[in-house]
């Protein structure tokens, strides 16, 4: 485009400024920062899995655009002493042969499709954030609901699931219950549950033995207030029962989901419906914190306050438990537990624990 090295050089410093800038000012889109599309790591079990989708259709965006921009540099390139761009639009339209205009059109057209493409999945069928709009979440998210930090909740005694997973969809869904206990000296009249949206799981039901209503709900924050129809006592129990969904539409532009995938899916109990706030929703860097005027992060608690001491080592919604999880996957695919038998064409495994433990299950599949 230029017959003088030294504007080119500048034009190239001007592009990576560009860039650079582009993404502090929030533009954070993959169709605007050149290159993007990455396959992420590689492992010997699921090799780039789901990765290899975005990388290939990102890529060849890429490439398209700068074909594009070859085209249009071959037609506009400068050539002998005639620099004036009037000039070069006139020689232009003589180098501008039927091969040159075909592959140029081919190129753009291909640039236009997999562009749309790419917006569809990241922005249409799953939503598409910045890394501003995700803090700015986390602080509403704080701000709303902090106050309910420290109310006194049921603790989980009692998990039994049923979970199948669907590893070349690279879905799963989790259904059961929970028996949940009021461990103070006064009655309860609501239960606070939080769903989890950090992986956009789907509640298909979630109800209580005896009955409740929905008190208040915070869509996007995923909390729900229950007022249950009878007050659980203290010592009391009630049993939740609950279907939750994990699916996966697309690919993303950012932060994809690398627990639940084609081989090797790894995820925790984090993923089902939780009681209470959820402190890890909050944002822990203390830069961030002061950026949007909040409160320095509690990070330990005294050692003998009485709150810190009704809490497990991985969070307060449980205590120790009894734990009983059936999970089932695809055929092909045997789960890593123990007590494998055929079932309607997927293969299931059962787990139960006689003894009490930490609510902090890991479930995995080959």
């Amino acid at each position: 485009m230029s017959n003088n090295k030294f504007i080119g050089f500048a034009m190239m410093f001007v592009f990576f400024l560009v860039t650079f800038f582009l993404g502090a000012a929030g533009i954070q889109h993959p169709l605007f920062m050149f290159g993007s599309g990455r396959l992420g790591g590689y492992s010997d079990m699921n090799k780039f899995g789901h990765f290899v989708t975005s990388f290939s259709w990102l890529k060849l965006y890429w490439l398209s655009m700068v074909v594009v921009f070859f085209v249009l540099s071959v037609v506009l390139s400068v050539r002998g002493s005639e620099s004036l761009m009037k000039t070069r639009l006139k020689v232009g339209k003589l180098r501008l042969t039927k091969p040159v205009l075909t592959f140029g059109i081919f190129a753009l057209i291909s640039t236009l499709l997999t562009g749309c493409y790419v917006f569809y999945n990241t922005n249409k069928i799953n939503t598409y954030q910045t890394r501003e709009e995700s803090e700015k979440e986390q602080v509403t998210y704080e701000q709303l609901l902090k106050k309910f930090e420290k109310l006194p909740q049921p603790k989980i005694v009692d998990v039994n699931l049923k979970v199948e997973i669907y590893p070349s969809t690279r879905d799963f869904t989790a259904e059961g219950y929970y028996w949940l206990k009021n461990k103070t000296n006064k009655p309860m009249t609501e239960i606070h549950i939080q769903n989890d949206v950090e992986h956009k799981m789907k509640l298909a039901y979630l109800k209580f033995e005896g009955g409740a209503k929905e008190n208040k709900k915070y869509e996007k924050q995923g909390y729900i207030i229950h007022t249950l129809n009878k007050p659980l006592a203290p010592s009391d129990s009630i049993k939740m029962s609950f279907k939750t969904m994990f699916e996966t539409k697309g690919f993303v532009a950012n932060g994809s989901n690398t627990n639940v995938v084609y081989n090797g899916t790894f995820f925790n109990n984090t993923y089902f419906p939780s009681i209470g706030y959820n402190n890890g929703y909050e944002i822990g860097d203390d830069d961030t914190r002061r950026k949007y005027k909040l409160k320095e992060k509690e990070r330990m608690m005294e050692q003998n306050d009485p709150i810190g001491l009704s809490q497990s080592l991985f969070g307060d919604d449980a205590d120790y438990i009894s734990f009983e999880m059936v999970i089932g996957t695809e055929k092909t695919r045997p789960p890593s537990l123990r007590d494998t038998c055929k079932n309607r064409g997927k293969r299931k495994t059962g787990s139960t624990s006689t003894t009490k433990w930490t609510y902090r299950c890991a479930i995995s599949t080959p």
